[in-house]
This record gives C-alpha cells, structure tokens and sequence, in this order.
C-alpha cells in the first residue's frame, strides 16, 4: 500500500471549487487570509459535535496521526485494523491514487458502515461530494462499503443540551447511490488537480463566482492584490 498522497479531501474540496486556490494552497500557503474568527468559531463547533457523535459508537479505536505529516501511519493501521474487523475506528485514514481521506466513523456490522458527521441540520451538495471522494478514495484501497451515510443535527447546534439524548440530536442519511453515482466525475478532478499540482507557475484563473462558492476562499486577499496591480500596469 502506498503511504504518500499530494491531496486531501480538504484539498480535493478546494480544487473543485478552484484549482487555482488548490495550488495556492499547495504551494503558498502562508499566502492565504487570515481566519475570520467566524469562522474559527464553526471550525470549533463541528469538532465538538463530531466528538459528540462518536458517543453513538463508543469504545472504538482512534488513529487520529499525532501530526497531519503522519497520516500514512494512520492509513497502515487502519489497514492492519480493517484486516481484523475491528468494531468501530474513529478517523480511519486511507490512502489511493495519491489522494488521503481520513473517515469520522467506521464501523463494522455484518459488513463496513462509512459514517461521516456534519454540524448542521441539512445536506448541501459539497458534503456529498465529500462523501463520495472518500468513497472513492475507501473502496480503492480495497474496502468494501456496504452503506455510506452522514450522520447530522436534527436541530440548531445553539438548541443543544448537556444530556440530551442522541437519538434526538442526530439523524442518518444515507448517500451511499450518490457517491457511486459521481466516481467517474471524482476521478476526472483527481486528474485536473494533479495536472495543475504539476505545472511550474500559479494557474492563470480569473476572480469569479467560484471565489465565493460555495465557501469564500481564503486567498481572496492575494488574489485581488493581483488582479489590481495588474489593472494598475504593475505586470506588463
């Protein structure tokens, strides 16, 4: 099993949305906008929630990597793990085409449940598409998945009680017909990005609505500082 991977999932989202953002992303990093605290503030919120949801499959067994430079050694225990069935994992990390998806929940009932937790109450098409790329990214390395759902909020995070029964916090959708229903897409933007990732220079990609959708990128800033030089005559 090859343990080195050029994108994501996180990445690979990003790429969707803008394969100049994703090499931005690659390559200069510490160009990117600071995080609005808004934003922080739902980063936070969806670990807590995330946290929360595991408790519907406790006991299981974390290989979360002590840093993100480690997953391979995440994706080999996973492996070892999948190999003896263990019950439930808690971010288990796979690695195919390049590509590294680390799943919330799985779970081994009568065959593998891929479980992936959102904090909010609906299912937007980019967590769909999250879910397919893992998908993609599980069943070429070899696991099959019987069902693949998301597990998320049946009311507002800020409604939320200490003590509130998880059967009333959380309900599951299964996506499993969506993600088979995308491969062949998922594949083909795996290809685009690892071209992209490949070439010598940023990607000549003009601001557009893809700035803003569906998430604002964080490279906005550099971006326009860009685009205003370059109306200003500063690149000739």
């Amino acid at each position: 099993m090859a343990l080195n991977y050029q994108i994501s999932k996180s990445s690979y989202i990003r790429g969707k949305q803008c394969l100049k953002s994703v090499y931005l992303y690659k390559y200069y990093n510490r160009l990117r906008d600071p995080l609005p605290e808004a934003r922080k503030i739902r980063f936070e919120k969806g670990h807590d929630i995330g946290h929360l949801a595991r408790s519907i499959f406790p006991n299981g067994i974390d290989v979360s990597p002590a840093h993100p430079g480690q997953y391979g050694a995440s994706a080999k225990q996973t492996s070892f793990l999948t190999n003896q069935k263990e019950t439930v994992i808690y971010e288990a990390a796979f690695i195919y085409n390049s590509v590294m998806s680390a799943l919330d929940i799985l779970v081994y009932n009568d065959g593998w449940h891929a479980y992936e937790v959102k904090s909010s109450e609906k299912i937007s098409d980019t967590y769909i598409e999250d879910a397919a790329l893992q998908y993609y990214v599980i069943s070429g390395s070899g696991l099959v998945l019987k069902d693949f759902s998301i597990i998320h909020l049946k009311k507002h995070y800020n409604d939320i009680h200490t003590g509130d029964p998880l059967a009333e916090l959380f309900q599951f959708t299964s996506v499993l017909d969506h993600c088979m229903a995308r491969q062949e897409n998922i594949n083909k933007r795996i290809e685009e990005i690892k071209y992209i990732l490949a070439s010598p220079s940023v990607p000549p990609i003009k601001m557009g609505e893809q700035c803003n959708n569906p998430y604002d990128c964080d490279f906005i800033g550099w971006c326009t500082k860009q685009q205003n030089d370059f109306k200003e005559g500063l690149f000739k």
